[in-house]
């Protein structure tokens, strides 16, 4: 018999920015490293003979972060345990995709036969190439025990090709979260048996740091389908900008949107205006930043968990660009600001006075 534990990645900036991720080649965030670290030490005594990864940062990350504990044991790569390649949808908001895409949205959580949009790659085909590429695996490591870090979809997948599921049954899957383990047992007829499905068990403690859980708001993950960062129509919503940034600059914003179309985006909520993010495209960018100029979400919308998607319209518009850091400028009285930002893996790099008053400077590290 050959053991196969697959691991899913730690939390990812998809995950985290309610961004939709496939192939685009996100990072682990720092709670997604301490995930890692988390069902490394799980997986310590497992007796590995062979490891596999997605190449993908993400679950390659997760892989190595494993193996620091089983140095003997070399990581090999394959684009065969990426994730599904989705698309036009890649690095979208979600509430993009709804607002877009209501009915396959809803296809793609539970009928992926019928889930198909323009460049994605088909829950037929995932389900081929992993299941493929795990009896092979299973074939040449017989009686060996392999560990292969990979991704949700491809997780369903893979387990639906165990159980012998259609994917409109998918609903009978354990949702598989950060770092979830399961382990399929694979006899020597290629017959297959699942013996453990999805457990985050190794995640539900804390480390030294707290929580290795994320806490998503007081309406948690339901909000992701409902938020969005569209560009600010600075024309027709002129005066929701003054209200927003009274202090800021209107033409200021109109001319950095002609340098960068999305250099001031707005939040919605279920299609209302909530928030804003203003960026300065031009600031900066000879030594790496990326700049947030201004950063608001509406009184009563804060608590919700939705002010991340700004954050993430800051690392979309960013990461393409080439920078190596989204920098954001505090001030240093502001210290519930500086927990927020921090709380999102910004690290504070200094402390300057600008204009007489005194500003932390914090950091969110693009090429982590």
């Amino acid at each position: 018999m050959t053991k196969i534990y697959v691991v899913r990645h730690g939390e990812s900036e998809g995950n985290l920015f309610y961004r939709c991720h496939g192939i685009y080649d996100g990072h682990l965030t720092e709670l997604g490293r301490r995930q890692a670290v988390a069902v490394a030490n799980r997986l310590k005594d497992v007796p590995f003979t062979a490891a596999y990864s997605s190449n993908l940062a993400r679950a390659r990350d997760t892989a190595l972060t494993i193996l620091e504990q089983h140095l003997d044991i070399k990581l090999r790569v394959t684009t065969r345990l990426h994730e599904a390649g989705v698309g036009i949808w890649e690095d979208m908001n979600w509430g993009t995709i709804d607002a877009g895409w209501h009915q396959m949205l809803k296809n793609y959580h539970v009928d992926l036969d019928n889930w198909h949009v323009e460049g994605s790659e088909s829950f037929k085909d995932v389900r081929a190439r992993a299941g493929a590429f795990l009896r092979e695996c299973a074939e040449r490591h017989k009686g060996g025990t392999v560990l292969c870090t990979c991704h949700g979809y491809v997780i369903r997948a893979i387990l639906c090709e165990a159980k012998n599921l259609p994917s409109v049954e998918i609903g009978k899957l354990k949702l598989a979260g950060n770092t979830a383990v399961s382990i399929l047992n694979f006899d020597d007829d290629g017959n297959i048996t699942v013996e453990l499905e999805s457990d985050c068990s190794h995640i539900n403690a804390s480390d030294s740091k707290g929580s290795l859980i994320r806490n998503t708001g007081r309406e948690g993950r339901a909000i992701a389908d409902k938020v969005r960062v569209v560009d600010f129509d600075l024309e027709k919503y002129g005066d929701l900008y003054k209200k927003w940034n009274p202090n800021g600059d209107i033409d200021k914003a109109k001319a950095a949107q002609k340098v960068h179309s999305r250099s001031v985006g707005m939040l919605l909520y279920d299609g209302e205006p909530s928030g804003m993010v203003e960026l300065d495209t031009e600031k900066g960018k000879a030594f790496g930043k990326g700049w947030i100029e201004y950063y608001f979400v509406d009184e009563k919308k804060r608590g919700m968990g939705m002010a991340k998607a700004l954050i993430g319209h800051a690392l979309s518009v960013y990461r393409p660009l080439l920078r190596d850091f989204i920098t954001a400028a505090v001030d240093a009285d502001n210290e519930s600001f500086c927990n927020h930002l921090e709380y999102y893996s910004f690290k504070k790099t200094e402390s300057v006075t600008l204009n007489g008053k005194k500003k932390n400077i914090l950091e969110y590290d693009l090429i982590v």
